[in-house]
């Protein structure tokens, strides 16, 4: 038994963006996997599990949009019909990201319904697989080659490295600066535009009044929404407490507002429980993140994971 849950949710606002980010994240932690976009699946082992999932689905649902459930056999499930395009959890045909080191014989690709573990024990090709991702990041040249449907990619441009989680920062410049370029777009549209003109014109008079007494004229060139809102400090905050979440949102954060990306993540397995690690990848693969996670030693292993052992010797171990 499936149950199958279809929703469209707005997201005109940031209200809208919480209740539509927090509901997606009660179904993924149920269990649940996207099937495509806002179309998610879960298996049921019993019967007497649906009202529980169902229960589970109206206290998290949104006061806005739609959100409507389906329950089928697994007989009925397995006849869906794809017209276009298969069926591959996290993405879809074509968004396939490879991505390759000459050191390492093996090609990393996000085309599977699993995610990419690199694990290295041997520390100098560590060290040199790191820095020659580093290198590129910096805009120096490197062996490391990332590639979409036999297209190079720009390292620099594609590919995002996190390998330093305590504390675990959602700011970054680019993030921050598209998110001001989003709020003076927002700020000039109908809804806020008269409030807009209001306040800038109350900021222009407050701060000719402060210049009133001095001797010499005072201009103030740049008085505009743009940079008010930058005077005010723009930073990200997560609600999450947990880190493995944290970094969920950071990656929804880069793909709303960088694009997609290759996310590469360095001994991310020694910050994490276990538990917090299934959820993790499981989570990344139903919102269709490319990752790759690099480790220095073995951990336990995951149900939705793609290993390759170096070791020591550098012999690989698929």
């Amino acid at each position: 038994m499936r149950i199958i849950v279809f929703f469209d949710l707005p997201t005109e606002t940031n209200e809208d963006k919480r209740a539509s980010r927090h509901f997606r994240k009660a179904l993924i932690k149920d269990g649940f996997i996207m099937m495509q976009e806002s179309v998610y699946t879960k298996l049921m082992t019993t019967p007497s599990v649906e009202n529980s999932v169902k229960n589970l689905i109206r206290k998290n649902k949104p006061e806005k949009g739609i959100v409507q459930t389906l329950t089928v056999t697994e007989k009925q499930f397995s006849k869906m019909e794809f017209v276009v395009g298969y069926h591959r959890l996290g993405g879809t045909a074509g968004d396939t990201l490879k991505f390759v080191f000459p050191e390492i014989d093996f090609i990393f690709d996000t085309e599977c319904d699993k995610i990419n573990t690199l694990i290295i024990e041997n520390p100098v090709l560590f060290r040199s697989l790191l820095q020659d991702i580093t290198d590129q990041l910096s805009g120096l040249d490197g062996k490391a080659v990332l590639s979409e449907n036999s297209k190079l990619l720009n390292i620099a441009k594609k590919l995002e490295l996190l390998d330093r989680f305590i504390p675990f920062d959602l700011n970054s410049k680019a993030i921050n600066s598209k998110i001001v370029a989003d709020l003076e777009l927002k700020a000039v549209s109908d809804e806020f535009y008269s409030a807009t003109v209001e306040t800038v014109g109350r900021m222009e008079t407050l701060l000719n009044n402060l210049a009133f007494d001095y001797m010499c004229d005072i201009d103030f060139t740049k008085v505009s929404i743009g940079s008010f809102i930058k005077a005010a400090g723009v930073e990200v905050r997560s609600a999450q407490s947990g880190l493995a979440e944290k970094i969920i949102d950071y990656f929804e954060l880069v793909t709303e507002f960088i694009g997609s990306k290759m996310f590469v993540t360095v001994n991310l397995r020694c910050y994490i429980s276990d538990k917090d690690a299934e959820l993790f990848i499981k989570t990344a693969i139903s919102h269709g993140y490319h990752l790759l996670m690099i480790e220095s030693f073995e951990h336990e292993r995951l149900s939705c994971e793609k290993r390759l052992v170096v070791d020591s010797d550098l012999c690989l171990i698929c």
